[in-house]
């Protein structure tokens, strides 16, 4: 298997090196290295010569690769340590990343080569990892070098291998991970963005300055917070880690069969890994890359929230032990919702504003013709909910709910509406990321809506987005 190889010096980078790099992950020999098929693996043998090469050692016992299975599948990440030489080194650690798995071929069989997403940032870790390896009297504590599988289905690779840190009591050593993820594009976007800034203290003096001595513009953005958008800095984050999120941004044709190497700015993937290699160095040594305590909002689940909520309803009236139910109409919610986290588990409760409208029948006879029924009510739910681990999972909960009705509109005057109603609603919360929840709730009424239509029951069902303080 070819090998890869870099010059000993940092200032001495040279572009084809990074280049060859680029241009081999994306040939077709790799088949656009789709998690789990042999294009991947093959990419990761030619990967993994590479840091045989440079002597990288294994962190997990006697081999580069860690494997781990998701649902069936067993993929490789290859994982190496960098271990310092100065006598005042700390046991403890930093982890630089770069997934380089990618899309594979498309519907008609053409491949994705994947050049900034991720040969790019591929080829800067393994320069990254070369010029630490060669100035290990620099480091300041070991750097673990990881280059994941499985990123573009989930994230699995980065997932993997925190929890493995977790079992090899590792997890509480370390003290910075950075994802490097499509940096091939620098002359384009003009800039190279560091996301998680301010998860670091003093960051935007040591990224800074660093930045300057290598003639290369950052910008720095103190949190992940996108909805949309997530990388291999995510599990690490949900554990308190401080993180960089380093990349040119989106201005090539990611996740397109155009994503080509012949596009990449190979001077600027140069510079981005040069200053990389010497910020790694930094922020190794004692008393640099301490953590600042901030994390991102969509990274963290305080113990209380609070917000706003704004949505809309749909409402009918069911009739008890029978298929009669009325005509389904649209109403509108809104009210202040709190929210209390115990780990796996929550407490959600509020009050709330509902409009409800429904079709209702207006004589003794339940196929008569509908008349209109609304009301205006204060609602207080208490949900008992069960989340997953991660700060961005889904919460699925019930519990019971007391609704006040403020007033009714009615076709037909005549009929007596019951002012204190109850029932139960099951609920589905789904983190959005940032600041934003957004509900799905299903209501049931356990009492008549009026007292003289024996088995009146109000259905309802809501979609709330929440905006968290």
């Amino acid at each position: 298997m070819e090998q890869c190889s870099l010059p000993d010096t940092l200032d001495s980078f040279r572009i084809d090196s990074l280049g060859q790099i680029v241009y081999r992950l994306c040939s077709e020999q790799f088949a656009g290295r789709q998690a789990g098929t042999a294009g991947a693996a093959a990419a990761r043998e030619y990967l993994l010569s590479c840091y045989r090469g440079i002597g990288l050692e294994p962190l997990f016992g006697d081999s580069l690769q860690f494997r781990f299975s998701r649902y069936g599948t067993v993929y490789s990440d290859i994982v190496g340590v960098i271990r310092p030489l100065r006598e005042d080194a700390e046991d403890r650690y930093i982890v630089l990343g770069a997934h380089y798995d990618h899309l594979g071929r498309d519907r008609d069989g053409k491949m994705y080569p994947g050049a900034d997403d991720n040969a790019s940032g591929s080829a800067a870790l393994f320069g990254i990892a070369s010029y630490l390896m060669q100035n290990r009297d620099k480091l300041g504590c070991n750097v673990i070098i990881a280059a994941f599988d499985a990123e573009e289905i989930g994230l699995y690779g980065s997932e993997a291998l925190m929890q493995k840190l977790e079992e090899e009591g590792l997890a509480d050593k370390i003290k910075l991970m950075a994802s490097i993820d499509m940096v091939g594009w620098y002359a384009v976007s003009g800039y190279l963005r560091l996301e998680g800034s301010s998860t670091l203290r003093n960051s935007k003096q040591i990224l800074g300055e660093l930045a300057e001595s290598h003639g290369i513009r950052i910008r720095l953005k103190g949190f992940e917070d996108s909805v949309f958008t997530a990388t291999d800095t995510d599990a690490f984050a949900r554990n308190g880690i401080p993180t960089l999120a380093v990349t040119t941004g989106l201005k090539s044709p990611y996740h397109k069969t155009g994503d080509l190497p012949e596009l990449i700015d190979y001077k600027g993937l140069d510079m981005i890994t040069g200053y990389l290699g010497d910020l790694a160095a930094k922020l190794s040594s004692r008393g640099f890359g301490e953590a600042s305590g901030r994390l991102s909002a969509k990274h963290r689940r305080p113990v209380f929230q609070a917000g706003i909520s704004l949505g809309a309803s749909n409402s009918m009236i069911l009739y008890k032990g029978s298929s009669i139910r009325t005509t389904s109409r649209y109403g509108l919610e809104a009210g202040l919702e709190m929210k209390l986290n115990l780990g796996r588990f929550a407490l959600v409760s509020g009050l709330g504003y509902d409009y409800l409208t429904s079709g209702f029948p207006a004589s003794e006879d339940m196929l008569g013709s509908s008349a209109r029924y609304s009301h205006h009510a204060l609602r207080v739910p208490l949900v008992f909910g069960f989340q997953g681990r991660n700060p961005g999972s889904c919460m699925l909960g019930a519990g019971p709910y007391l609704t006040r009705v403020l007033a009714t509109g009615a076709d037909v005057p005549e009929l007596d509406f019951r002012k204190w109603q109850y029932g139960y609603t099951i609920s589905f919360c789904q983190p959005l990321g940032g600041k934003l929840l957004m509900n799905v709730n299903i209501n049931r009424s356990l009492v008549d809506v009026y007292k003289s239509r024996p088995g009146s029951r109000l259905s309802n069902s809501d979609i709330t987005f929440v905006y968290l303080f």
